[in-house]
């Protein structure tokens, strides 16, 4: 048949109350068609005219446009990016997991589907090297963690290796699982693997679909993606990585527990909004002394340093930071000690921590002390 074949009983369809992925679906059986090219001719259009729609979307920053020939190799010998799958679903009004074609066998699974389930699901390569981690950045000018299309029968950690060496030259091994989530943007099921270096020098291998590759930084990590979007236990791998022997603090930051809970400081500025206690290490001051001065400027209250939790490159400010066990010393009575910065300080339990601070923006060893302490 002539697209405009297609064209006119996709129209049909359509009218019958058929989506795109229904079509799909029928079409790649019915008329042995790979999924992204029937979800291509469900809207009569050409291969160049897709091209254009995804270069619109894209806003593409270099002259390394998508072209009619990228188009054909994905409906023929090469699949798509995560990144690329996002953008067809957006050109062809579908779920990017309708373009990957597999055999489906839902109908067999007779727990009833949760509303926003995720139809495609992607492993993402967390690859660690000597305070360094790697990056891509996708036609849009975003950067993110190599990831890669998990087709029905893959195994995830071997997909998410391979797709990194595809996409970076790298090759590496897994040495961990991070967990899983819905992505809270694409709604894909994503999981998450840590990995070590092996091998390899980098290589932008997916030009069409990437437009540089890097090995960023942990520590300024918050320049490349907002933290903020970045997956808590990746976060904490990130942050494990970061040898506290390289970590010379500036900050100073006191965390004061007691029998009321933890002491928190809200500040003005909500950046962020809800903090621990701390401040600037003055020149020829320990941090233990810096953590106990600073809770007595901003909070009035007496306390001695117990012990160092530990340190951290902060992920989003870049700033070295150490992180200070304190107890009071006399009395529990706390106030705003400087109100040009602090709205309130006050006393949390558990829950009205968690209220104020998102719990995956705990520094670890910090949430760990605290999990227990405040039981």
């Amino acid at each position: 048949m002539r697209r405009s074949d297609f064209a006119a009983i996709a129209d049909e369809l359509r009218a019958d109350g058929w989506t795109t992925s229904d079509i799909v679906r029928q079409w790649t059986v019915e008329h042995g068609l790979n999924p992204r090219t029937a979800a291509r001719l469900s809207h009569g259009l050409t291969q160049q005219q897709v091209a254009d729609e995804v270069n619109e979307l894209r806003g593409a920053p270099d002259d390394r446009v998508c072209t009619r020939k990228d188009v054909s190799n994905w409906e023929t010998s090469r699949q798509p990016s995560l990144g690329t799958l996002n953008v067809l679903a957006r050109v062809y009004r579908c779920s990017a997991g309708d373009l990957l074609g597999g055999e489906d066998y839902s109908h067999l699974d007779g727990t009833p589907r949760r509303p926003g389930a995720a139809s495609l699901s992607v492993a993402i390569c967390i690859v660690m090297d000597a305070g360094h981690v790697l990056l891509v950045r996708n036609r849009d000018g975003s950067w993110q963690f190599p990831t890669g299309v998990v087709k029905p029968g893959q195994d995830a950690g071997e997909r998410a290796v391979e797709e990194c060496a595809a996409e970076t030259g790298i090759r590496s091994a897994v040495t961990a699982y991070l967990g899983g989530r819905i992505h809270p943007v694409t709604s894909a099921w994503c999981e998450y693997y840590s990995a070590e270096y092996l091998a390899g020098d980098l290589v932008n291998g997916q030009a069409a679909e990437n437009s540089d590759v890097l090995w960023a930084p942990i520590n300024r990590i918050g320049k490349f993606i907002d933290s903020d979007r970045i997956f808590g236990p990746v976060l904490h791998a990130l942050e494990r990585h970061m040898s506290q022997d390289d970590v010379t603090p500036q900050v100073a930051t006191a965390v004061v527990v007691s029998d009321q809970g933890v002491l928190l400081a809200a500040r003005h500025d909500g950046k962020p909004p809800w903090t621990f206690p701390g401040g600037g290490i003055e020149d020829g001051e320990s941090v233990a002394d810096a953590a106990v001065r600073e809770v007595k400027e901003e909070t009035g209250l007496a306390v001695t340093a117990v012990r160092e939790l530990g340190r951290r490159v902060h992920p989003k400010t870049g700033t070295a930071m150490a992180y200070v066990l304190c107890e009071p010393s006399d009395g529990l009575e706390v106030h705003v000690g400087e109100p040009e910065d602090l709205a309130e300080v006050r006393w949390c339990d558990k829950m009205a921590l968690d209220e104020r601070i998102k719990p995956e923006h705990v520094y670890e060893p910090v949430a760990e002390h605290l999990a227990t302490a405040l039981t």
